[in-house]
């Protein structure tokens, strides 16, 4: 599972807000910042995950201990 840390991280790199992050993980803007700064359920982090990663944010390629975050190369939506 990823971090909070990571989840904050990817979006940043997408200059999104924390309501862009909840309106396209359709969660609340307050579920997102509780993710950001203690971590959230296992089913409300892989909504946030898969919400970042639709949006080009690459997770786990940190030089080998999995905690990186990036932007893709690939265009994105």
């Amino acid at each position: 599972m990823i971090k909070s840390t990571q989840i904050r991280a990817g979006r940043e790199l997408l200059v999104w807000s924390a309501a862009d992050l909840a309106r396209a993980a359709a969660v609340s803007k307050p579920t997102v910042d509780r993710a950001e700064r203690t971590g959230a359920s296992e089913d409300t982090v892989m909504r946030l995950r898969l919400a970042l990663e639709k949006a080009g944010v690459v997770f786990g390629d940190g030089g080998g201990d999995g905690t990186g975050v990036r932007l893709s190369t690939e265009k994105h939506p």
